[in-house]
């Protein structure tokens, strides 16, 4: 895993695309993230909340329903509802979402099993022998190369 983590570092931008689970709510991932910028979307219990930062600033998009379970407020969803919002640097309800667009926390973070990483099969995805490392915290599997450089590979490529 250490490989992997050094390998995404060193790439400087990823395209993660995919699902993961956050206290049991699975959200469905597709980010460009790099060191000076992120866009791309999170979408979970229906709702789907567009994201974009670059270098300090963060903004923020989501339906009136999106605002609404976010902050836990109707009258955000009636304000913000299909607008774009800068979320303010040092607002906690929004910390997960700037932590996106902090290069090396994303890469940590993506890389950091919730539970115990272990071997499983291997298998070919887009012409590459992958080798997957399953997470017993959310039974998430993560395909790295067997052979050549160690960044992870979408399932689907």
């Amino acid at each position: 895993m250490e490989q992997t983590k050094a390998a995404a570092a060193a790439a400087k931008s990823v395209h993660a695309i995919g699902d993961t689970l956050d206290d049991g709510t699975r959200i469905t991932v597709d980010l460009r993230v790099s060191e000076g910028a992120t866009t791309g979307s999170l979408t979970a219990e229906g709702v789907t909340i567009e994201i974009l930062a670059v270098g300090k600033d963060t903004f923020m998009r989501a339906s009136k329903d999106g605002w609404t379970k976010m902050t836990g407020e109707a009258a955000a969803g009636e304000l913000f509802g299909g607008r774009w919002a800068k979320i303010p640097p040092n607002e906690e309800t929004f910390e997960s979402y700037r932590n996106l667009a902090d290069w090396d926390f994303f890469v940590e973070d993506a890389l950091t099993p919730d539970g115990t990483a272990s071997k499983s099969e291997t298998k070919q995805i887009g012409g590459v022998e992958a080798l997957g490392l399953v997470d017993s915290g959310d039974n998430a599997t993560l395909w790295i190369p067997v052979e050549g450089d160690r960044l992870p590979l979408h399932e689907d490529a």
